[in-house]
């Protein structure tokens, strides 16, 4: 596995370095970049996907989008979700999903444009939390935009975002 760009938050997972720049492909050597599966990348924060169902996440954690307390320069283990199974992960901005294999969808970070649809009223979501308005539906896909999250079904896709006319994170089903 390799990795290069922006490494200011500890975004690629190499731990202290000094260059806040990795100009060319780098091997990321830590200890489970074998068994990664799926990575995806927010704007500061890295997810990365094990072939066994496990998240592990760094970079940046201003808003919770790690799935820990503290920001990480190397990959940490989301222990919320090592119960789930997770197939797919995406990234947002500054938030983050994971959708495990019986179709459910978890959201954390930042909710201040409703993307977690959660409909909690908080701006900040640091542990990982089921979308329970989307509990009667089997997800088989996500994915994320900078402030947007979508979650499609075998014949729907369903939105989640703040809009003026509707409730903050209300999911709206698009088709």
């Amino acid at each position: 596995m390799f990795g290069w760009g922006s490494t200011i938050h500890g975004e690629l997972g190499l731990g202290g370095i000094e260059d806040e720049h990795v100009l060319t492909p780098t091997v990321l050597d830590w200890y489970l970049a074998n068994t990664v599966v799926e990575a995806a990348l927010g704007d500061n924060h890295t997810l990365l996907l094990s072939s066994d169902g496990n998240i592990f996440s760094c970079g940046n954690n201003d808003y919770g989008q790690l799935g820990h307390d503290l920001p990480r320069k190397r990959p940490q283990l989301v222990s919320g979700l090592s119960a789930h199974q997770i197939t797919h992960i995406a990234c947002g901005s500054m938030h983050s999903m994971a959708l495990n294999r019986w179709g459910q969808v978890f959201t954390w970070g930042s909710d201040y444009h409703g993307q977690l649809g959660q409909q909690i009223g908080e701006n900040i979501q640091p542990v990982p939390k089921i979308v329970k308005s989307l509990a009667k539906y089997h997800v088989v896909q996500i994915c994320c935009g900078q402030r947007h999250s979508m979650a499609l079904t075998n014949s729907e896709l369903y939105h989640f975002l703040l809009a003026v006319s509707i409730h903050r994170g209300e999911i709206l089903q698009l088709f």
